[in-house]
Parts: C-alpha cells; structure tokens; sequence
C-alpha cells in the first residue's frame, strides 16, 4: 500500500483491494500501478496515520476534478473514500473502467493528447476550517463526456473512467474551510492487466499445474528435462528400497508365524534332486543274481547254471602257476 508523510491511499475494485504494483515515492508524490478491468466500478480509499489537525483529500480522474472529503476526526489513523463524482450533495455517479474511444476523424489527430487519461489522482492537503454551518454548495459541473483519441495516434492508456447514472447518497455536512498547503499527492496510473504484462510492471502469468519457480533461479527447457529425469531415476532407486523392505518384513511375518505355530521353515536353498532315467527297452549288464556286493569280505560265490570252466580238466592236469621255478 503506497504511504508517506504520514498518510496512506489505496483502491478497491468492486470491492476488493487491488495490488500496485513498482511504487516508487520522490519528494511530494507516490506513484504506482494497478491493473483495471473495463466494466469494473472502484473506490479511492485514503487515512490519515499520524498527521495532526484537519485534513482534505481531493480525487482526481483523468484530469477531472470529483470533489473531495474532509477528515476532522481527532483519532488517528483515521480514513475516508470515494466511489464517484459528487453530482449534489445527495447524488453521486459512480467510477467505472471504460474503454478509449477511437475514431478516425483527422481533427483528433491533431488534438493535443490529454496524458492525464490513464491516471488516478489523491490530493491530501492542510485544511483550515472556517465554521460549519448550513449547506451552500450547489455541487460541481457536469462531468465532461468521454474522450475520443485517433486511432493512430501514440498513447500509452487503452482505458478512461466513466460515470454512471447518479444515485442517491446521505446528504453531506458541508464545512466552510481552507485548502492552505498541499501536503502528498498519490498517483495510482491504471492499465489493462495484460498490458502490464507485456511492459513487465506486473508479474508474468504462471502456468496451472506447474510447480512455482525459485526465485532464484529460473531454468531453461532443457535443465528442466534433466531434472525431470534426474528426478525419475532417485524416483526408481526409492522405490527399489521399498521393495527391498517389504520383502524383508514378510520374511520376518513368515518366520514370526513359523515360531508361533512350532513349525520350523527350512528357508535355505535346497540342492537339485538327482532324476534316474530308466529305459524300458534296454536290459540290465547284470542279472539280479550275478550281482556281487564288493563292499563285503571276501567269500565264495556259487555260480549256478553255469559250465565250469575248467570241467573238461582232470584234477590231475591242474598246473600250479604260484610256486616257484
């Protein structure tokens, strides 16, 4: 909010307090901007803080005197406002954005352009009273109609303030007095929002759905993939651990609940086991009954329905080969 010498001005938009934006305050004057919209109708706003003694704060719209109001009260801070142009002392015509008028009419383009279009003045002054009394004032002329500029013609506003039909307000207290010494005046410069965009005054429009950039550093497309990638792989590596951990905590569910039942898991790899491949068609080497045990001592073994070797040998004919010569 723009404050200074001890007083404070704002604007509210139907309403609701609208931001300013690059306030910036050189000796006797504060002067910022604010976003309008066409059709919106405003108030001005302003307190004395800390100043003592009686005050008056005077509104001016492009130029164009709306009157003004008095601050008497002692209690600090103290405040006022305006919604429109005191018509009389029980009308007023409401503020409202309107569009600039264009027209292609070579006698505008010659006209001199009014750089007051386009501003919001507050004038706080010292006042002196001089007695209250009954009411004299008859109310300020008609405001001058809209203004109507060249469409090539190099003006900065692309909005003017309007006035609506008049309606009723409680009659005023009118007080004798002096304007004697101007003490602040505030400047609030209105445009379009997407005008102030464009000239970087207000902040640019953020994407929905994006996240917030740091203020300290905005990032190009392409950093933004990377760390969007960068982001996805800590993203797989988290998820890996979680893995990790729930299997973990199911072994220890598995084998809490083994102890509870008295049963214990074998949970160690079990070796292959060893498949006999049997061919039916194949016989065995060996027959059931020529099959010799060798882990056992020595002992004889009885071939049945076998010819002897030797059986055509007598005994006599028996050579001894384990003697010696």
């Amino acid at each position: 909010m723009p404050a200074h010498a001890g007083f404070s001005a704002w604007l509210t938009i139907d309403g609701v307090k609208t931001p300013e934006f690059s306030v910036r305050t050189a000796e006797q004057t504060v002067s910022c901007w604010i976003a309008a919209e066409v059709g919106k109708n405003f108030s001005v706003h302003w307190a004395n803080v800390s100043v003592p003694g009686m005050t008056g704060g005077r509104v001016l719209v492009d130029g164009n005197n709306c009157d003004g109001q008095i601050l008497a009260r002692e209690k600090r801070p103290t405040s006022t406002s305006m919604a429109g142009f005191n018509e009389t002392t029980t009308s007023v015509r409401p503020f409202v954005f309107a569009p600039l008028e264009l027209t292609d009419d070579d006698a505008a383009l010659e006209a001199v352009p009014d750089e007051r279009i386009g501003t919001i003045d507050v004038e706080i002054w010292k006042v002196r009273s001089d007695g209250f009394g009954a009411s004299v004032w008859a109310g300020l002329p008609a405001p001058p109609p809209l203004k109507r500029t060249h469409e090539r013609a190099k003006t900065a506003a692309n909005q003017q303030i309007a006035f609506c039909d008049p309606v009723y307000r409680q009659p005023a207290e009118v007080a004798g007095c002096k304007w004697t010494q101007k003490i602040v005046t505030f400047s609030f410069k209105y445009r379009s929002l997407d005008l102030l965009r464009a000239n970087g005054i207000a902040p640019p429009l953020r994407d929905k759905g994006k996240r917030k950039a740091s203020p300290e550093c905005l990032v190009s497309g392409d950093s933004e993939a990377d760390s969007d990638a960068e982001e996805a792989r800590l993203l797989e590596t988290r998820l890996s651990e979680i893995r990790a951990k729930q299997a973990q905590k199911n072994l220890r569910k598995r084998r809490l609940k083994a102890e509870d039942e008295g049963t214990v898991i074998d949970l160690t790899p079990r070796p292959r086991k060893r498949i006999k491949l049997e061919d039916s068609d194949k016989k065995p080497l060996f027959c059931p009954k020529d099959l010799i045990d060798l882990t056992q001592p020595a002992k004889s073994v009885k071939l049945e329905e076998r010819t002897p070797f030797f059986s055509s040998m007598g005994d006599s004919e028996i050579i001894d080969l384990t003697s010696s010569q």
